[in-house]
């Protein structure tokens, strides 16, 4: 086995897993994509904007349009999503608060003990353009809550649904806005090897090297994956989790960890070739069992950066909580049906209630990119938004 100095990886094998990755297509939008261009108010004490992040931010998503518009130049050509657009399914789920969760973490939409919200989860790579699954790559989990009162999401409440998006790795590979403006200027965001050359080395001068978030990004997309259904997913960036008995307001990370942390169908290494072995390996275990999924929080402690997100938060300080348990039943979700619904539904951290919005640059980001990304693709696309209410009763 070769050990790997996180600073300072081998340069072979950084360079060839530049050369072929799609890492930062991957994790790069994955922490990101509009509603309006106009400037993100600050709404948590806990956040600190720094000075021309709104300006960073409107080049970010203008970076991000540019780069769906070249890559997809022709109107009968279907656009996907800038990361994550590489589906392995969609399927329907249970979301279920539990009955012992702590007095103090009856928050938003944990505070009724045993409340069951409907959902959709989706399961995906992250990467700008569709691929092998073999290759390297970050892989997300979606959750959609049904039924949500109060939601204050994009398209105005219409759907009034709760949007968790999570990725197999607790940290993301970019601090904050100023650094992924950076990204985006590099010409990295479609995983482009000379662009992420140009990011992560992007001078002779060592010192202006960003081995930190080379060493993340390589991190994220080097976990090995037999299943979707087998790993275990983050919210990398933080949350607010309602307000504590002071009125203080606080803040917290997710993660979803498979109730039998083997999880998944247990495939042998030769099984993970296939160009779509992640979709299969869901089918195969869908088709005989049910899945279960244990919901977690964890609660920023002193000295916890918000705004940095790269930063991992101490779970020596601030351990996890179990505070829900998610069901996937046995169901059939690989048809062409579910796979049309699966493409139009968006996913959106901002579609959510005051008690669970986004805090820090990057959700900051997310916040004024995402729901233009979703407006330009089912405009280029002449689809509409997905009702995931109505989708899960016509669905069989």
């Amino acid at each position: 086995m070769c050990s790997i100095n996180p600073r300072r990886p081998p340069r072979g094998m950084f360079l060839r897993w530049l050369r072929r990755s799609s890492v930062v297509r991957a994790v790069g939008a994955a922490g990101v994509a509009l509603t309006s261009l106009s400037a993100i108010a600050q709404v948590s004490y806990l956040e600190k904007v720094p000075p021309g992040e709104n300006e960073d931010i409107k080049e970010i998503v203008q970076r991000v349009i540019d780069a769906l518009s070249r890559h997809y130049p022709k109107e009968q050509v279907l656009v996907r999503r800038d990361a994550h657009a590489k589906a392995h399914g969609c399927v329907k789920a249970s979301f279920q608060v539990d009955n012992d969760i702590p007095d103090d973490l009856r928050v938003g939409i944990f505070k009724t003990p045993g409340r069951s919200y409907r959902a959709w989860i989706r399961f995906s790579n992250g990467a700008f353009e569709p691929s092998p699954d073999p290759r390297m790559d970050g892989r997300g989990m979606a959750i959609k809550l049904l039924d949500v009162s109060q939601s204050i999401d994009q398209l105005g409440g219409k759907f009034r649904t709760q949007d968790m998006l999570m990725i197999n790795y607790p940290v993301f590979f970019s601090p904050d806005a100023n650094d992924y403006k950076a990204f985006s200027e590099a010409g990295a965001l479609t995983g482009d090897s000379a662009g992420l050359r140009r990011y992560f080395f992007p001078s002779y001068n060592p010192f202006k090297w960003r081995i930190r978030q080379a060493w993340i990004a390589y991190k994220i997309a080097s976990q090995t994956v037999m299943s979707p259904l087998s790993a275990q997913y983050y919210s990398m960036v933080p949350y607010r989790f309602g307000f504590n008995e002071s009125g203080l307001e606080r803040a917290v990370k997710y993660s979803a960890k498979p109730c039998d942390r083997q999880g998944g169908n247990n495939l042998g290494a030769s099984d993970a070739t296939g160009p779509d072995y992640l979709r299969e390996a869901m089918v195969a275990e869908l088709n005989e069992k049910s899945v279960c999924y244990s919901f977690f929080v964890q609660e920023k402690q002193a000295g916890m950066s918000i705004e940095d997100a790269t930063a991992d938060w101490d779970e020596s300080k601030s351990p996890w909580k179990k505070i829900a348990t998610i069901m996937i039943p046995k169901q059939t979700f690989d048809t062409p049906e579910r796979k049309g619904m699966c493409e139009s539904m968006s996913f959106n951290p901002y579609n959510t209630t005051t008690e669970h919005i986004g805090l820090g640059g990057i959700n900051r980001i997310r916040a004024q990119l995402y729901g233009v990304i979703s407006d330009y693709r089912h405009r280029r696309n002449r689809v509409e938004n997905v009702d995931p209410s109505k989708a899960w009763d016509e669905s069989k």
